[in-house]
């Protein structure tokens, strides 16, 4: 997220007084503080996905609330300080959920010999994508002004509904975590296409198509993310 970067740009923008901002700055950074504390009290009663399905709807409110606060900005002199307190809540969010839960993720979700190439390749996509977001996120202030903060909503709000798909890995092993994120891809696929695909609603042939399309497209996502498995499996044999 680019606001640890542009914090002062933003609160700036929000129409904090200059004279504020340097209190403000201090403010995130005593957030920061507050979520690396109390983070690693939460993850072990709470658990993980709760955690991060929490972090992320929350995100999502904060940047509803802080887009609705830039547009009413000047309406009232106490809006701009309602800015402020959603930059805290947005770095709270992030702190106590996907900020702090990802790393652990990482060394449940894979075993030891996989564990380095699971962290550099994630640490890479991170910094990656960190980079990119810094990058153009003074464009995207340029190009949607006081509503730029929807680009994240609508990113947290999708991360927030995969997470649904990822089981709980508190309190469980590799394999046992494995086995239940197998069974829930497996049984997630035929609800979906009984949700979205239903050929007696098809009145027309455009309609029909539009459904083949669909159920197309979900069962390719669904055989990608079956890949590696498919590939220790055959590794496996060919160890044989």
């Amino acid at each position: 997220m680019p606001l640890p970067i542009y914090v002062y740009y933003v609160f700036t923008q929000a129409g904090i007084p200059a004279d504020k901002i340097p209190y403000a700055t201090v403010g995130t950074g005593a957030c920061e503080c507050i979520t690396a504390l109390t983070c690693g009290l939460l993850i072990e009663s709470l658990g993980r996905r709760a955690l991060i399905i929490g972090g992320y709807s929350l995100m999502s409110v904060c940047c509803i609330c802080f887009t609705i606060a830039l547009t009413f900005q000047e309406s009232s002199p106490w809006v701009p300080y309602l800015s402020m307190i959603c930059v805290f809540a947005f770095i709270l969010s992030f702190g106590l959920g996907p900020g702090g839960v990802t790393n652990i993720l990482t060394t449940e979700m894979f075993t030891q010999t996989d564990r380095p190439a699971a962290y550099m390749i994630g640490g890479s996509i991170n910094w990656i994508a960190f980079f990119f977001i810094g990058m153009i996120f003074p464009f995207i202030v340029n190009g949607l002004k006081q509503y730029c903060f929807l680009v994240f909503l609508v990113i947290c709000c999708l991360v927030a509904t995969y997470i649904f798909v990822v089981p709980e890995t508190k309190n469980k092993t590799f394999w046992r975590f494995r086995a239940s994120f197998t069974l829930e891809r497996s049984s997630l696929l035929p609800m979906v296409l009984r949700a979205l695909y239903c050929p007696h609603r098809c009145k027309t042939h455009t309609q029909y198509t539009k459904h083949c399309i669909i159920k197309g497209f979900i069962i390719s996502v669904y055989l990608c993310m079956n890949v590696p498995e498919y590939l220790e499996m055959l590794n496996q044999k060919i160890s044989l």
